[in-house]
């Protein structure tokens, strides 16, 4: 033996190749030269009576503490075995809310067959929770089961499902919402139909007034327009404009007839914007017009005529004779000292006659 410079004894060891005595820090054999390599020192393992322990002291863990570690080892395999012969449930089952059956109890062959904890294991776990004294074995395996964090995946699932199913109801319902909803919208901004009773129809019966008639249909169509309210206005209108045509073609010719026209018309054309109405409201005007004419004078000798026509579409005066044509409808048949007379070609048989610096008037 050989003394080193820790002071420690040179231990021996042989040599792998010829089995002689060499030195455990030594490299390589001197006997023989073959390589042995330095060996790892071995780690020294100290016990209580190493570190000065004046007795040998042996842990024992309380019987709650290993019933404990065996409940939860026991559930551990149980719901391992559970869980891996259980189906899983597919995705769009999970959305309409199937769920994986709960675990069943384990058998209790499969709880009895459970390996045992070595002394080692026992003595370790029972240092940890013998601290923990007011948890009991039950609880300790409840706390630590894998299945609380597989519900609350499943949780998560199920929340997302539902994110999805409304993002795909709303996408492909979204239309068939909107225009309900548009309908119902304006539905709600109409106004409320007023109940009003069109008095036209009795009016016609007691043979009143055509213009006010037709007020009155116009009136209730401002208030109801329906179907009915429009056929009756319709109806009225034919019949208005029937009556002024009626009106300008009375004879004899009376002005007060023309002036009649004109008030229907223009009653008419406030409450009327009927391309018809508004028609018959020019001509009305026009034809009114036509008839402002004035005698002027008559010449010595009684064969020509001076006329003032007081219409924008002709020449302010005109001199005609017998024969000659007045703003191209009128027809002069005689010129006397003190008038003339004259005969609509637009109206049969509607004779003239006027008289000078007077207006015309009815010849009959």
């Amino acid at each position: 033996m050989s003394y080193d410079k820790n002071g420690d004894d040179d231990e021996q060891r042989l040599c792998p190749t010829c089995r002689m005595n060499v030195s455990v820090w030594a490299t390589k054999c001197h006997h023989c030269g073959e390589e042995v390599g330095r060996p790892k020192r071995e780690e020294k393992k100290l016990t209580l009576k190493d570190l000065g322990e004046p007795g040998h002291t042996t842990y024992v863990p309380s019987g709650n503490v290993t019933g404990a570690l065996d409940s939860f080892r026991a559930d551990e395999i149980a719901a391992e075995v559970s869980r891996a012969a259980r189906k899983p449930v597919g995705f769009w089952a999970r959305l309409l809310g199937k769920q994986q059956p709960p675990l069943e109890e384990p058998p209790k062959l499969m709880v009895e067959q459970a390996p045992e904890l070595d002394e080692y294991s026992k003595n370790l776990a029972a240092s940890i929770l013998d601290d923990m004294p007011a948890m009991s074995s039950r609880s300790i395996s409840s706390a630590q089961l894998p299945g609380q964090a597989s519900s609350s995946v499943a949780q998560r699932l199920l929340k997302v499902g539902g994110v999805l199913v409304a993002v795909i109801i709303l996408y492909f319902g979204g239309s068939f919402a909107w225009s309900h909803a548009s309908a119902w919208f304006e539905a709600r901004n109409q106004p409320p139909e007023v109940f009003y009773i069109n008095k036209a129809p009795e009016m016609l019966a007691r043979d009143e007034l055509v213009i006010d008639v037709f007020e009155e249909a116009m009136k209730a169509v401002g208030i109801n327009r329906n179907e009915e309210n429009l056929k009756i206005a319709d109806d009225v209108r034919v019949l208005l404009l029937k009556s002024v045509d009626d009106l300008m073609a009375k004879n004899p010719w009376k002005r007060s007839d023309h002036d009649k026209a004109t008030s229907y018309m223009r009653r008419a054309a406030y409450v009327s914007g009927h391309p018809s109405v508004t028609a018959k409201f020019a001509e009305v005007n026009d034809d009114v017009a036509t008839y402002r004419f004035v005698l002027k004078s008559v010449d010595a000798t009684a064969t020509k005529a001076t006329f003032r026509l007081n219409n924008p579409k002709f020449e302010a005066e005109a001199i005609v004779e017998v024969g000659d044509r007045l703003m191209e409808r009128f027809i002069i048949q005689r010129i006397s000292s003190g008038k003339v007379e004259l005969s609509d070609d637009r109206v049969r048989g509607r004779k003239l006659v006027i008289r000078p610096h007077e207006g015309v008037e009815s010849g009959y």
